[in-house]
């Protein structure tokens, strides 16, 4: 069985992402959705639990350095 990679990868540029109309809308009804959901869960059992299957999704937000260091030949 052979498996069969794709001809080229689109490397990411700001200009291959299509912001949809309605996009900002979906995604603060999202978060508010899912900010209730753990609320409610957490006053129903008086501890954070997932809502749903476990790591169904996620938000995140983070920022990473990479310092290269290389000793001296």
């Amino acid at each position: 069985m052979s498996i069969t990679q794709p001809a080229s990868y689109v490397r990411f540029d700001s200009g291959v992402e299509e912001t949809q109309p309605d996009e900002q809308q979906l995604t603060e009804e999202t978060v508010a959705s899912m900010s209730r959901l753990n609320r409610y869960m957490f006053d129903k059992h008086r501890h954070a639990i997932r809502d749903a299957h476990a790591k169904s999704h996620g938000i995140l937000r983070g920022s990473c350095t990479f310092t290269l260091i290389c000793p001296a030949i």
